[in-house]
């Protein structure tokens, strides 16, 4: 032999591999283990990190500052892709099964509790949707900017803005280009209320007493009225 000594490594290298594939668990001792854990499980999902399902959807659960809290130790559930690509458009559906079978008696159902002993920000208690831009977002996904306004929809007790007891219901449109809009649609006609940069707008108002008590229309010198029915 040439190289007695490499054959000796290699001799030697190849019983260590085989000693570490004896004392890795066979199928059925790693099936036994896989058992064990999930029976820890109770029945739930949970992990310590991150769920992905479907390589690019994922669910965290994170430490996060939240716009309007003061404390550094908020937890954030978020629901993201990190599959963005350009032309490519990523939803997420809540109460939605209707794709498989007949199911048309969906609901989507949000609750949250104001507390009366909690600090009174504008997170006690309310659900926002908000637009926000990338520019307007730190590395942490806070607004750095607390005091830029937001486009959103919110419902908040009313005591988170100064006022008395109650609930309010707000929108907010921002920027030049930015408006607030509630309008009906119906037989290929539409009537509509918008607030933009402009002024408030009101379109399609009938321009004869519709006869409906409380009605707005508008008679021929251009003049609002209110039907009396």
């Amino acid at each position: 032999m040439e190289n007695p000594r490499a054959y000796e490594q290699l001799v030697k290298r190849v019983e260590e591999l085989e000693k570490q594939l004896k004392e890795r668990p066979d199928k059925e001792e790693m099936m036994r283990d896989l058992r064990k854990d999930l029976l820890n499980y109770n029945d739930k999902m949970r992990s310590e990190g991150d769920i992905t399902l479907k390589k690019n959807f994922i669910i965290r659960n994170r430490k996060g500052e939240i716009p309007g809290s003061e404390n550094d130790n908020d937890n954030t559930l978020s629901m993201y892709f990190n599959d963005v690509k350009m032309g490519r458009i990523n939803h997420i559906f809540l109460g939605d099964n209707s794709v498989k079978g007949d199911f048309r008696n969906n609901a989507l159902l949000g609750r949250v509790v104001h507390r009366e002993d909690a600090p009174n920000i504008l997170n006690n208690g309310g659900i926002q949707f908000q637009l926000i831009r990338d520019e307007d977002l730190d590395n942490r996904a806070k607004i750095k900017n607390e005091d830029s306004l937001i486009p959103q929809i919110t419902l908040h007790a009313s005591e988170a803005y100064g006022l008395s007891k109650g609930e309010a219901v707000v929108l907010w449109g921002t920027g030049v280009g930015g408006a607030v809009q509630l309008g009906q649609i119906y037989g290929g006609s539409y009537r509509a209320i918008a607030i933009n940069n402009d002024g408030i707008f009101i379109y399609n108002i009938p321009t004869s007493d519709p006869g409906v008590a409380g009605q707005i229309w508008r008679d021929s010198n251009k003049f609002l009225k209110i039907s009396t029915g």
